[in-house]
């Protein structure tokens, strides 16, 4: 039987790819899951070994069951826990040119895919009295940014409705809302955001498209910023640990300054005030 046995989602790179080597590090039995060949290749070799990296596709309900059959044929029972960092990636389209394939691509993946994949490994987790740790997208949600923060909302509300569900059991779960995380390679994480806006620009009509235009060059200068002083990976890795393991965990982590400043806003500050903040930043 596997000890101590944890799954990573999203373990190819940013908080995924942190967290996994970082829980290999301290002892835990971590299975880094990655959707490419390489990626799996990548993390089994900086781990030296650590990490048993599994290959895992969250909008295919086949690849979920063939992980549970590689946990079970790998010798675990039983679930210590279960962190789930994969999201989608696609363009940051205004919600006035959304497509249903945009929601789509968000939503299976972010949400519909790692509750499917939760359920799948709630016998584990119920034999181990283990924990589940969503991140989660914070409390502000922006401009251009709907159906990303769509996809965490709906998330964030399940892993409240599934904290109380499996109380009985005696597996908590627990929400890490990071704020803008470093990934090791800044320079492709930058040219990701920018690739997203432009072509969620790009879908605008001609009468708003200068508008939109305009936001996209005030978020992409606020991401510049924000990475320059964003918390390194490994800080958030530090804070999904301390979910997992310590005795008497919070239902919910913000993770730096940034978020914490966001959580307060929102949490006291009129709707309209925060609207105008959001606005602002984004010049619309």
């Amino acid at each position: 039987m596997v000890d101590r046995a944890v799954v990573v989602t999203g373990a190819s790179r940013g908080i995924g790819r942190a967290t996994a080597l970082r829980l290999a590090q301290s002892g835990l039995h971590v299975f880094g899951a990655v959707r490419a060949a390489d990626d799996a290749a990548r993390l089994e070799d900086e781990s030296g070994g650590a990490v048993h990296a599994v290959r895992l596709d969250l909008g295919d309900d086949a690849s979920i069951q063939r992980l549970v059959d590689e946990l079970t044929g790998s010798g675990v029972e039983a679930l210590y826990g279960l962190v789930n960092v994969a999201a989608a990636s696609g363009r940051a389209v205004p919600l006035q040119a959304v497509t249903r394939a945009d929601l789509d691509r968000q939503l299976a993946v972010t949400a519909t895919g790692t509750m499917v994949l939760t359920a799948a490994m709630v016998p584990f987790l119920c034999v181990g009295r283990g924990r589940v740790v969503n991140v989660g997208g914070g409390a502000l949600s922006m401009p251009l940014l709907g159906t990303v923060f769509a996809a965490k909302r709906a998330l964030e509300a399940m892993s409240d409705v599934l904290r109380v569900e499996l109380a009985e059991r005696g597996v908590r779960v627990i929400v890490v809302e990071p704020g803008m995380t470093r990934w090791e390679n800044v320079g492709a994480q930058r040219a990701a955001y920018v690739e997203a806006l432009d072509a969620g620009v790009a879908a605008v009509g001609e009468s708003d498209r200068a508008r939109y235009e305009r936001a996209a060059d005030a978020l992409k200068r606020l991401n510049a910023r924000m990475l320059d002083r964003g918390a390194a990976a490994d800080d958030v890795a530090a804070t999904i640990e301390r979910a997992l393991t310590t005795r008497h965990p919070r239902a919910r982590y913000s993770c730096g300054a940034g978020q914490k400043l966001a959580a307060t806003i929102s949490r006291v500050t009129p709707t309209r005030y925060t609207d105008r903040l959001l606005r602002r930043l984004a010049q619309l």
